[in-house]
């Protein structure tokens, strides 16, 4: 490992040396990455997955898509094949412990 070496040798450029590396991908970070801010995890979903159907870049794909409903997110999500026939909801069968019942939810 350098880093420790770095480190012994040149004490705080260093931490010098780090900063000015993250401070290099701020611009980078703040103009190539999608603003998820307010949207579901299915709509981030939707944004990525058309970014790689249409070959363009997610982030530019997130200020073109406006904010979705979720019938919306349903209906871009089968049309990019993301939901299916098995994503449905289906019935689940519940114990009711205390008087043993047996309900479907």
């Amino acid at each position: 490992m350098i880093t420790p070496l770095f480190i012994n040798t040149s004490k705080w450029g260093c931490y010098l040396f780090f900063a000015l590396i993250n401070f290099a991908y701020v611009p980078f970070i703040w103009f190539c990455y999608p603003e998820t801010a307010g949207r579901s995890l299915e709509e981030i979903d939707i944004i990525f997955a058309t970014a790689y159907d249409q070959k363009k870049l997610p982030f530019r794909v997130a200020q073109e898509l406006p904010k979705l409903s979720l019938a919306e997110v349903e209906e871009h999500g089968v049309k990019l094949g993301l939901y299916g026939e098995d994503d449905q909801l289906k019935p689940v069968t519940v114990l009711n412990e205390k008087d043993e019942s047996i309900t479907e939810v």
